[in-house]
């Protein structure tokens, strides 16, 4: 009797995808609205995960502020840095901290509003996953196109702005 392939195959390592929902130009401000959904990852317990979505062209980038998921430890250390810091000063510019738990499967709403730059349109999303220690070293680095061409949308005024009269 064999055994089927399925049995054979190694366990699944855990998923984050992202689902950009819109980039659109309001005025001089790019809006993006996107979900990551985290699925199954292992975070060991000194470790975090540090999702950065990026724009790229050419010679030109933005990172913007990143999604940090602690292991065990690592999060005890992020509540006693808020406790001791403040909110603020503990998460150090970052969009969301998030919570281990390789069985739950999270969606990190991701809405950010950016000055805008010329270079934005048709630029790269980039996804860049970094691993960190005990120590906050790099261990692992790891990057994945998003969108190879950006489409920026541009915001359609709104109706009201005709009845509002400028003295």
């Amino acid at each position: 009797m064999s055994t089927p392939l399925a049995f054979l195959a190694p366990p699944d390592e855990g998923k984050v995808g992202v689902r950009l929902n819109q980039a659109e130009l309001k005025g001089k401000a790019l809006t993006l609205d996107m979900e990551i959904h985290i699925s199954n990852i292992y975070i060991p317990r000194y470790e975090s995960l540090t999702l950065t979505p990026m724009l790229r062209k050419g010679r030109e980038s933005i990172r913007l502020k990143p999604v940090v998921i602690h292991g065990g430890n690592k999060r005890k250390m992020h509540k006693r840095r808020v406790v001791f810091q403040g909110k603020e000063m503990a998460e150090a510019g970052a969009y969301a901290v998030l919570k281990n738990d390789p069985e739950l499967i999270q969606c990190a709403p991701y809405s950010i509003s950016i000055p805008y730059r010329s270079w934005m349109d048709n630029a790269e999303l980039i996804l860049i996953g970094e691993m960190v220690n005990y120590k906050d070293m790099p261990i692992v680095v790891n990057e994945d196109v998003l969108e190879k061409s950006l489409k920026i949308k541009k915001a359609k005024p709104s109706g009201i702005s005709r009845f509002i009269r400028k003295k």
